[in-house]
């Protein structure tokens, strides 16, 4: 899971399930999963995403909108930004 700061100005690190499947008390079958934040990563400034994922070909990376980044095609190009 990739999420935007609630000010819009960073993409925090990416989370990774740190748990097994839990069960939601009072659901029929809905589950949750405990995650840890990757803390060997640093914060990047939306601007700065932005800007690379335009330069990579990206179109309309919405950035600012999206506190969550659903789309798939976004959300592998906003990880690779980690790897660069």
């Amino acid at each position: 899971m990739i999420r935007i700061s609630n000010d819009d100005t960073r993409l925090d690190p990416p989370a990774v399930v740190a748990t097994g499947p839990h069960r939601i008390p009072h659901t029929r079958h809905a589950l949750a999963y405990r995650l840890r934040a990757r803390a060997d990563l640093d914060p990047i400034a939306i601007s700065d995403a932005t800007r690379i994922l335009t330069d990579c070909g990206h179109s309309n990376p919405r950035l600012h909108r999206d506190h969550r980044i659903i789309s798939a095609n976004l959300r592998a190009a906003v990880l690779a930004l980690w790897k660069m």
